[in-house]
């Protein structure tokens, strides 16, 4: 099995040793019996992060609590060993509490009497890919909402500041009785519902593109922790901000708004007493930091629904707030995607482009 193993790992060959143990993908050997023979860094690093072992262990016995998992890869090591052919794979899986997306190519390993003697797997994770597959078809069919709810909005618009300017003339120069001032305050109120709803669609359909500029993300978080402390105050919710003070390129009042925007979703989630954490994970390899926003609310009913225009569980919400959150984050090139929502534990990830060095590039 050694010369086997020598074979399909290069062991032999030093430089090429190193380019799979660091390989930024998963590469894992397994025997005939299913045994992990060989993980790299990578792998080595998500078994580790999840108090997983699998030195000289078997699928069933790294994963037990995951029968259907391991039967499914016992099957496809077999077919390998006994077609002698590579195979390719397309996976989604649920572990630990979060979906896993990944292309997996596997391989025979053939020892030197050119007998099969186990598989090799190279798996990608590719979750990020299918985000952007799925967010950039839902920002072509949003793009095309909001031209429509664009010209709407504006053709409404103007009919309804004459309604509202003559309501409030009429109710300055009638004379009412309190049920008549009551309807009055009633029209009052609905067509300012109607005019708020009609600036959150023109924001929706807009999306400032003008005055990029290098941005500190921990800037912008404690801008927005000022602006909104009275919120958090007035319920007793604890924000904590703890990420590293990186850049990325963007409109600043557009970033602002988005970190609003959901900072405010968290706060109303929360009755009273909570908590509302934002954190952070650099990718260096990539370039790219992600932020998560976690509170302590009562969750998300509906978390397929979240991005839809229009949805909304407030009573007096627009259901443009999120949808309006995804489209600036795509025409950013970015990325937002709910972790988790539960009870007393919810999770926004967004994840954004760094710009490599401030100083370097605030000179040039």
């Amino acid at each position: 099995m050694k010369n086997c193993i020598t074979r399909a790992t290069g062991y032999k060959n030093c430089v090429f040793k190193n380019m799979i143990d660091s390989h930024k993908d998963m590469v894992i050997i397994w025997d005939k019996n299913y045994r992990y023979i060989y993980v790299n860094k990578t792998c080595e690093a998500f078994f580790n992060s999840r108090g997983l072992s699998s030195k000289n262990r078997k699928i069933h016995e790294v994963f037990p609590r995951h029968p259907e998992l391991c039967q499914k890869w016992e099957k496809r090591i077999d077919n390998v060993i006994t077609s002698g052919k590579v195979a390719k794979y397309e996976d989604s899986e649920l572990l630990f509490n979060k979906e896993f997306f990944s292309e997996t190519i596997l391989f025979p390993v053939f020892d030197d009497l050119n007998n099969v003697n186990g598989a090799l797997c190279l798996s990608e994770d590719i979750a990020e890919k299918k985000f952007n597959e799925q967010a950039l078809k839902f920002n072509e069919r949003l793009s095309e909402l909001g031209k429509i709810l664009a010209y709407l909005a504006h053709e409404i618009r103007t009919p309804l500041n004459s309604i509202v300017m003559n309501v409030a003339i009429l109710k300055n120069n009638l004379t009412l009785s309190e049920s008549g001032m009551k309807s009055f305050d009633i029209i009052r109120q609905e067509l300012q519902r109607l005019t708020n709803m009609i600036r959150e669609i023109l924001k929706f359909s807009h999306y400032d593109s003008s005055e990029q500029s290098l941005i500190s993300l921990t800037g912008v978080l404690e801008s927005v922790k000022d602006l909104i402390f009275p919120v958090l105050a007035a319920k007793n919710i604890v924000l904590k901000i703890n990420i590293p003070d990186t850049f990325i390129l963007g409109n600043k009042k557009e970033i602002q708004s988005i970190f609003f925007a959901l900072i405010g979703n968290s706060a109303d989630a929360i009755k009273q007493n909570g908590y509302i954490n934002i954190y952070a994970n650099v990718n260096e390899q990539y370039k790219k930091i992600s932020i998560f926003i976690e509170d302590s609310g009562s969750g998300i009913k509906e978390p397929d629904k979240i991005f839809l225009p229009f949805y909304t569980t407030k009573k007096d919400g627009t259901g443009i707030g999120l949808p309006t959150v995804l489209k600036k984050m795509i025409d950013m090139n970015s990325t937002i995607r709910l972790v988790t929502s539960n009870p007393g534990c919810t999770v926004f990830e967004l994840i954004f482009n760094l710009v490599d060095d401030y100083e370097e590039n605030t000179n040039n």
